[in-house]
């Protein structure tokens, strides 16, 4: 109960059921001032913790991960990394058990701003004190106390679960079983070795940065851009995934194409729209359900009908950047129509067509219209009714390719 007597509920926590919660002490002393009186941390496991205590495997969850990390008994929703964990799969929960921490400052039931400020009982909110890494790696200590492990086969963290692990190594030399050695890593113009496993290629899924990393700038790297491999995975659910260029995407029968975004190449408008007719057709954003299930497809299905009236080249236009708009055109298997990227919304805002999509959580994007291009010239506009800052609905008919080619027909 609050001062006024309402019952104060914690609705995060109902959000991700399944985890279960330690009170870590009855006060954590935090890096940059401030206390935590009873702080929590939610966690999830998977698998039986063997004799000898020696199979525990911890996931250290990125910033806005919860502690489910795959499916289980108490919540059958697939977690955020179902692909690699669970019975038979790369963390094999057969063989580890394993430990998902919710990391503290989180709102999926660890305390964080959300939580209920024992001092107030109102929620922390803003009041909620500022976190280090290195006390989120103090509370995941205690509460490996509290569930008396005292050793870790494999320790993960993705993202910022990566320096929460760091954290935790430093302050704890002996935790994880084994560390990596350096020294032992042979590095040769041919190959890559370490403790009997030998690799010609090594392909670091990173970015720019990766040269300046102290870890890994001896290393022979050569940046790397196109269609690198083809993998084959079971069981791994995606439609498609992109990051900071690199993607994969989905080929059927558990195959993947594994790659980095191509080298950037500038364009202008005389490159798009000198001396021949065009279709260029914008729309709200790349992989949207009206955009992904009926616009771009049928415009690539009718290809051949625009030709046929004239029209040399069909562009689709996104406020999306490069990397997005090339991995749509190929999860769409696109063989005429071109994707162009307008990922700072010049060209959009600079045509009057530059909306706010702030209710979808979209932000800037391009209002759904069409444009008949003659030589640089705008012959014909079709834009969809309703033109408006964050408009409910997604207006859709006037810019159909069906609509254009009933008017090119007609002019």
């Amino acid at each position: 109960m609050n001062e006024s007597g309402e019952k104060v509920i914690n609705l995060f926590e109902k959000s991700i059921p399944g985890f279960e919660k330690i009170v870590l002490c009855d006060s954590l002393k935090l890096k940059r001032g401030g206390l935590l009186k009873n702080p929590v941390l939610a966690y999830e496991t998977w698998g039986k913790l063997s004799s000898q205590g020696d199979n525990v495997i911890v996931i250290l969850t990125g910033l806005s991960a919860s502690s489910h990390v795959a499916s289980s008994k108490n919540n059958k929703t697939p977690g955020w990394w179902d692909g690699m964990v669970g019975k038979g799969k790369a963390i094999d929960t057969d063989k580890y058990y394993v430990i998902c921490i919710n990391s503290l400052g989180s709102c999926f039931g660890s305390t964080g701003p959300a939580s209920i400020n024992p001092a107030t009982n109102e929620p922390y909110r803003l009041t909620f004190p500022e976190l280090s890494i290195d006390d989120m790696a103090k509370a995941t200590k205690l509460l490996l106390d509290n569930l008396n492990i005292n050793k870790i086969h494999t320790l993960i963290g993705p993202s910022m679960g990566g320096m929460h692990a760091l954290s935790l190594m430093i302050d704890n030399d002996n935790l994880v079983q084994e560390r990596f050695n350096y020294d032992e890593l042979v590095v040769n113009d041919d190959y890559v070795a370490y403790r009997g496993i030998k690799a010609k290629h090594i392909i670091f899924c990173e970015g720019f940065g990766l040269n300046k990393n102290k870890y890994f700038n001896y290393l022979p790297l050569v940046g790397t851009k196109g269609e690198l491999l083809d993998i084959e995975v079971e069981d791994l659910e995606l439609d498609f995934i992109l990051k900071s260029g690199v993607f994969i995407i989905p080929l059927g029968g558990n195959k993947f194409k594994v790659g980095a975004t191509n080298k950037w190449k500038d364009k202008t408008t005389d490159d798009y729209f000198k001396n021949i007719r065009v279709i260029l057709f914008s729309l709200p954003g790349a992989f949207t359900p009206t955009c992904s299930t009926y616009q771009l497809p049928n415009f690539e299905k009718l290809f051949n009908e625009f030709k046929g009236l004239g029209i040399d080249k069909i562009y689709c236009l996104s406020v999306n950047d490069a990397f997005v708009m090339n991995a749509w055109a190929k999860s769409q298997n696109l063989k005429s129509v071109e994707v162009i990227p307008d990922g700072s919304a010049e060209f959009t805002r600079k045509m009057g067509m530059l909306v706010k999509k702030d209710n979808l959580g979209f932000g800037l994007r391009s209002w759904r219209y069409a444009a008949l291009i003659d030589n640089k010239v705008i012959k014909r506009l079709w834009i969809e009714e309703g033109f408006g800052d964050n408009t409910t609905g997604d207006s859709y008919g006037i810019s159909s390719p069906e609509n254009i080619l009933k008017d090119l027909k007609q002019l």
